[in-house]
């Protein structure tokens, strides 16, 4: 499930998971539509809204569209791949990952990129070792176990007041 962001995210909905508002593009082969799901989009989402290819890993082929402009030029360039749309929230190129083993969570680390959206180690982002409070070790034990897995990094989004947004206020 978790090969595909977007079944990762329908396997999580409707299981006390707080998670960012989620639009899964069609894959669109003629321009019939465009403008109808483009306005559908922004309808929901405000900018700025986080793209990602449904496919991937360490922050391939995640973008973020600042406007309108960005935006379409992303459709217009995954249109034929299946790809969400996420609105943006919290501290863009901030997390903590919090690593499950056995579907235990054993250890976790706050990611910050200052010069990215995205927080990921391979994008020139770092890692630092954090506690791990007892509501992100609930919350990643239960995704682990909902999503069935062995081994896993839980990310878990900060809000712009430094809180997180599984609910706690400190690391």
């Amino acid at each position: 499930i978790c090969d595909d962001k977007m079944l990762t995210h329908i396997a999580l909905s409707g299981n006390d998971i707080n998670m960012p508002k989620t639009i899964s593009s069609p894959i669109m082969y003629t321009p019939n539509d465009d403008e109808k799901f483009l306005t559908l989009v922004m309808k929901n989402l405000d900018f700025p809204i986080i793209v990602k290819n449904v496919y991937g890993s360490m922050g391939r082929n995640v973008f973020i569209a600042n406007n309108e402009t960005e935006l379409t030029s992303l459709f217009s360039s995954l249109r034929m791949y299946p790809h969400i749309y996420q609105q943006a929230v919290g501290v863009l190129g901030q997390d903590v990952r919090v690593i499950t083993v056995g579907k235990k969570a054993v250890s976790a680390m706050q990611r910050k990129n200052p010069s990215d959206f995205r927080s990921n180690v391979e994008l020139g982002g770092t890692g630092t070792p954090v506690l791990l409070t007892e509501s992100k070790k609930m919350i990643a034990e239960k995704v682990s176990k909902l999503l069935d897995l062995d081994y896993a990094g839980i990310d878990i989004l900060i809000d712009e007041l430094d809180r997180y947004i599984d609910g706690s206020s400190r690391l």
